[in-house]
């Protein structure tokens, strides 16, 4: 106990001083490395097997209208439950890591297809 000081102190400073302790610690952290290498200190969502059309987004990196594109030609794996489109973790993973991207001049073959045709 005897190394506790009691001291007026304003509040900007003590805002100040919160504010360099939180960076001090936060910098050490990342300094140090964590476990991962990261400086992610949670996760906001359980990496779950199967997830929608925005987590695939962010799982790939392709927009959402590319992997709606590639869904249409059947380019990508997915599936369907009650009309939502659905991916499976381990799928969409396997078709990265294979290079499975479609052939860019079918893709545009298709779209010319449907504009001659007029659908």
């Amino acid at each position: 106990m005897s190394d506790i000081l009691f001291s007026p102190i304003r509040l900007d400073e003590l805002d100040t001083l919160v504010q360099n302790a939180v960076n001090k610690a936060l910098n050490n952290f990342t300094a140090s490395g964590n476990q991962h290498g990261s400086t992610k200190l949670l996760r906001t969502k359980p990496e779950t097997p199967i997830f929608g059309l925005n987590e695939c987004s962010e799982f790939t990196g392709f927009s959402k209208s590319a992997i709606y594109a590639r869904t249409s030609t059947g380019a990508i794996p997915f599936f369907k439950r009650d009309g939502k489109i659905l991916f499976r973790r381990d799928e969409i993973l396997a078709w990265l890591q294979e290079g499975k991207r479609p052939d860019m001049t079918s893709e545009l073959d298709a779209k010319l297809l449907k504009r001659k045709s007029g659908k």
